[in-house]
């Protein structure tokens, strides 16, 4: 009964429905604590976690996932040391710490390669290619990824194809080949339609809306940025919201309603600072000048005033806001 529910909750996991995968891994850890099954046990508490962190509920996605690491330490179970490090490397990255995240990483690849796991290390390698690439070291996230693309390739693995090519997209365009980019984009975006991964759904699409911006289609552009809100809000993926929230702020910048670009800006911050997760360096150096730029548009006084609203806003708020026709 234990390892059905837990095949569920895989299943719906992987298709983004976080309140039934939570329901379901909730059922199978009672039911392996009830038995006594202590390997079970540990796989819910990691699963649990995994779900609360792409939640964005990162305290309790640290409590889970050292519950399950030091439960299945003391087990001697391999597989499922390798599981809690790489998500606990996930909390360290989206909290700021990678060079603890890369560790984890390098720690939880070094276990999977050892038990011949190579879908296991394949997502470690995506894993510490985006490390890479949040360090500005393009040329060692090109290769861990492209790593992890042909290990994808070579085992059928479509989920992490796909998470591979999102990436590679993001390094392919950063070093200036956009035409490249695009269509990487578009082969991790099919695949994901493919397996139906909603999360994964839309972060290609926020990376197509991006580009879309940048080169000034800015129908487009909206078009895309807001399927992936959407997509965000319904499974309740608060990092991508904050993301998509930004995007549609610099939209709003560049079509001129800078009030409305510095209370969207606001929002997503407040709602990163909520759940813990900051921007990356170049990330956060980026943005500071799009908001330096429309504090100079608006004076110091309305920007004030869009700031502390936006700010004020809960997440429903501002995504009204940011899906509302100017």
């Amino acid at each position: 009964m234990a390892y059905a529910l837990q095949n569920l909750g895989d299943v719906a996991h992987l298709q983004g429905d976080y309140p039934a995968a939570r329901a379901l891994y909730e059922q199978c850890l009672t039911i392996s604590r009830e038995i006594g099954n202590k390997m079970g046990t540990a796989n819910s508490l990691a699963s649990l976690g995994v779900v609360a962190y792409d939640q964005g509920d990162y305290a309790a996605a640290r409590t889970l996932l050292e519950e399950s690491l030091k439960m299945d330490r003391e087990a001697g179970n391999k597989k499922g040391i390798a599981h809690s490090l790489h998500g606990l490397g996930q909390v360290a990255r989206d909290q700021g710490d990678r060079a603890a995240a890369r560790i984890l990483y390098e720690e939880s690849l070094e276990i999977r390669r050892e038990l011949g796991d190579k879908a296991g290390a394949a997502y470690s390698l995506t894993c510490l290619g985006c490390v890479a690439y949040e360090q500005g070291d393009y040329a060692a996230a090109q290769a861990f990824l492209e790593e992890s693309l042909r290990i994808g390739r070579e085992i059928g693995d479509k989920y992490g194809m796909s998470s591979s090519l999102d990436n590679l997209g993001l390094v392919t365009y950063q070093q200036g080949d956009y035409a490249q980019a695009e269509v990487v984009f578009k082969e991790s975006l099919a695949l994901y339609r493919e397996i139906g991964n909603k999360q994964g759904i839309a972060y290609p699409l926020m990376h197509l809306g991006e580009m879309a911006l940048n080169q000034g289609d800015y129908a487009q552009a909206r078009a895309l940025l807001k399927e992936s809100l959407e997509i965000g809000r319904e499974i309740g993926d608060k990092k991508g919201i904050a993301y998509s929230l930004n995007y549609l702020a610099t939209l709003a910048a560049e079509q001129g309603h800078s009030e409305r670009a510095a209370g969207l800006w606001a929002s997503a911050d407040a709602l990163r600072e909520a759940i813990g997760s900051p921007l990356s360096p170049n990330e956060k150096e980026e943005g500071d000048r799009k908001v330096a730029a429309a504090r100079t548009s608006l004076g110091e006084q309305a920007f004030s005033t869009a700031w502390k609203k936006g700010r004020a806003m809960t997440i429903e708020q501002a995504i009204a806001y940011a899906l509302e026709e100017d």
